[in-house]
């Protein structure tokens, strides 16, 4: 749960109530204070407290917004994935495949490349908002081929944490403008 949809909403629920309540408490005589506010600064800050009551709420009963995506990833499982592969986990909602397939099926998959993430020992990339990660071998091989807009034919096999563990690669086309290193190349893991 992050600021805006935890902490923020409350914070500003009790700021809301302070203001009505200091209004209310002025005007009705309830609450004295030296030097009165004037009949436009309650009426302020009754609107003020009003206003951060109803955003609050807002904030309260918007949906999340990673609601649409099928299933929410853990923080344990981005975690292991930063931990196994040395490379920052990619923001990116987990795939329609992950509820699928049991762990260790075959995949294949055609799409072009969104996002690219290079570490040590791997590279991740994204295609159709499905993690793959690739061999550094397999990645080192590939070279200049792994940009974002380049369709790819991917094969497979699903790990438990939901991204795929690529062994073989075919490089299908590049975007316009971009050298051709030859397009159908086939490399094997």
């Amino acid at each position: 749960m992050g600021f805006i949809t935890g902490a923020l909403p409350n914070i500003m629920f009790i700021a809301g109530l302070v203001a009505v309540g200091i209004a209310l408490g002025i005007e009705f005589k309830i609450v004295e204070i030296k030097g009165q506010l004037s009949k436009a600064g309650r009426i302020g800050t009754f609107s003020i407290g009003l206003l951060l009551i109803s955003f609050s709420i807002y904030l309260y009963t918007r949906p999340t917004q990673t609601s649409s995506a099928p299933v929410a990833p853990a923080p344990a499982q981005a975690a292991a994935l930063q931990g196994n592969t040395g490379v920052a986990a990619l923001a990116q909602p987990p795939s329609a495949l992950a509820p699928v397939l049991p762990v260790g099926a075959p995949v294949s998959v055609e799409g072009s490349i969104q996002q690219v993430g290079v570490g040590a020992t791997s590279m991740i990339i994204v295609i159709d908002q499905a993690q793959y990660v690739l061999p550094a071998e397999l990645a080192t091989r590939l070279g200049s081929a792994l940009q974002v807009g380049v369709a790819l034919r991917l094969t497979g096999t699903r790990m438990s944490d939901g991204t795929v563990a690529v062994g073989n690669v075919v490089v299908l086309r590049t975007p316009p403008g971009k050298p051709d290193k030859g397009d159908e190349k086939e490399h094997d893991d």
